[in-house]
């Protein structure tokens, strides 16, 4: 098995991902840098993402309401109810992942 050429010491990886230091045009709150950003853009995208998938679900809801047993329109409502429930579950982890490493970088 080859060693690698060149190693760095496990200090010196992490020192290379420290964004602590950073400031930028969003530093109002007690959060600056990178993890404050990645934390505010996560709340403005969920708190867009939630509303219009509750919204996109009424609407199909309706629309299965609506099909009054017609197998294509019925087929097709269940369809994209489907699809909204794997998305919203898709955005919660990815909501997940994305706190999970501000937190475990943002220190």
């Amino acid at each position: 098995m080859k060693r690698p050429a060149f190693k760095l010491p496990p200090a010196a990886a992490l020192a290379i991902f420290n964004f602590s230091g950073i400031t930028g045009p969003i530093n109002d709150g007690p959060g600056t840098g990178v993890q404050a950003l990645a934390d505010r853009l996560l709340h403005i995208l969920l708190a867009v993402a939630y509303p219009l998938a509750f919204i996109a679900i009424v609407y199909s809801s309706y629309q299965l309401i609506m099909s009054s047993g017609k197998p294509e329109p019925y087929a097709q409502a269940k369809k994209n109810l489907t699809y909204l429930f794997i998305g919203i579950f898709l955005i919660t982890i990815a909501g997940s992942i994305v706190r999970f490493f501000v937190t475990l970088f943002g220190q």
